[in-house]
């Protein structure tokens, strides 16, 4: 089993975040970015590592077989596909994770907006790692091992299994910030082109990998929306997200029976939640950028 390793990643990052500082010790941007690099990956860990070793039951059946029911399992597919450099390239993409959130935030900065994504990328970490307790999970990699490479699918019942593993699954937070990277790219149709670009090797990379499932992915659209929301003090937008990532979460924890053998009810539920959340984010692109460049022209007229 391929083992990812962030901490060269988190090192580096924490590296430019100190080198940031003694070049500007006192810009209050730069002494905020720090202390979120250094705590929020930190607290991130231990929770994890909490949520590890209190013992609980894993989902992974459960999660496996609702894509089983969308239609198949990618990430038993891809992970055979991929193999070889594909792999070694998407590997790349998965742990591009911190520095493209670096990435994103300095570009918000030099377009001159707040760095409310900052605060996004706290919010996505600490309430991400806590819904993870709802359905425990830790991805088809490490329920199933070396069945995810040789082209066996297994044979499982919806029960839940001891797994020795963080359960850090669903919603996928991967996901759920390279949604974070489409929502705070309007108004630049080559940072937003490339944030869907990422957005799909965040998809294609967490299902090779077989860190995801693809449900998890499909849970994370609407709670990176619901975080985008949040932050962006949209209530109602946030509100309706947040029931859309708790009705799947309760219901995969505590009905995945029915949604297994109602498999329409199932797709139409997951296709309709992805249609939902893109256009709820196309909308709020239209208005957002509408709304700068009225600013923009209000600013051309006064002067």
């Amino acid at each position: 089993m391929f083992i990812l390793n962030p901490v060269p990643v988190i090192a580096l990052c924490l590296l430019s975040a100190c080198l940031w500082m003694l070049r500007c010790p006192y810009d209050r941007q730069a002494q905020r970015a720090f202390f979120i690099l250094l705590t929020a990956p930190a607290f991130f860990g231990f929770v994890l590592i909490a949520e590890s070793d209190a013992g609980f039951l894993k989902f992974d059946n459960h999660l496996y077989l609702i894509d089983q029911a969308l239609g198949g399992s990618p990430a038993f597919v891809l992970a055979r596909i991929c193999a070889g450099w594909p792999m070694r390239f998407l590997t790349i993409v998965y742990l591009s994770i911190d520095l493209a959130m670096a990435f994103w935030y300095c570009v918000n900065l030099w377009r001159q907006r707040d760095d409310t994504i900052l605060v996004a990328y706290v919010v996505n970490l600490v309430l991400g790692s806590f819904f993870y307790l709802i359905v425990p999970a830790s991805g088809p990699a490490f329920a199933f091992g070396a069945a995810l490479h040789s082209g066996v699918l297994p044979n499982v019942s919806p029960m839940p299994i001891t797994l020795d593993a963080q359960p850090n699954a669903i919603p996928s937070l991967h996901m759920s910030t390279a949604v974070l990277f489409v929502l705070f790219s309007e108004g630049s149709r080559t940072l937003r082109a490339f944030a869907w670009l990422f957005f799909a090797g965040t998809v294609m990379a967490t299902l090779a990998l077989g860190e995801h499932y693809l449900i998890d992915l499909v849970v994370a659209v609407p709670f990176g929306c619901f975080v985008a929301d949040v932050v962006k003090k949209r209530i109602p937008g946030a509100l309706w997200n947040l029931a859309l990532v708790l009705v799947w979460l309760l219901s995969l924890r505590f009905n995945t029976p029915f949604l297994i053998s109602h498999e329409w009810i199932l797709r139409i539920c997951a296709l309709g939640t992805l249609c939902a959340s893109i256009y709820i984010v196309k909308i709020k692109a239209g208005v957002e950028s509408n709304g700068l460049a009225q600013s923009a022209t209000s600013g051309v007229g006064v002067s």
